[in-house]
């Protein structure tokens, strides 16, 4: 599995921050994107009927900015413009 960008944030944050600074809105996207699916923005416990086995669902954090909660947004946008490429090249071919 590959890294996030939350553990990317988490591993090498600290000293990043240590030498740059922040503006307001560039440490807002950094503590949405760092607290996005964990229990910092709690969650919901869901239990199987069959087995009894739980599992926690972490709230997202809904951010414009977090990766994790745009990639449904942006692959949706990539099919929509491939879809009107793949129109507009049939269409010159016929």
């Amino acid at each position: 599995m590959s890294a996030t960008l939350a553990e990317a944030l988490a591993r090498f944050g600290p000293g990043y921050l240590a030498a740059h600074g922040l503006s307001r809105a560039q440490a807002k996207a950094w503590r949405a994107i760092a607290a996005c699916r964990t229990p910092a923005l709690g969650g919901q416990q869901f239990a199987c009927d069959a087995c009894g086995s739980t599992q926690w669902r972490w709230h997202s954090c809904r951010s414009r900015h977090c990766p994790r909660c745009q990639k449904q947004a942006a692959d949706a946008w990539r099919r929509a413009r491939l879809a009107e490429l793949l129109a507009a090249v049939q269409e010159s071919i016929t």
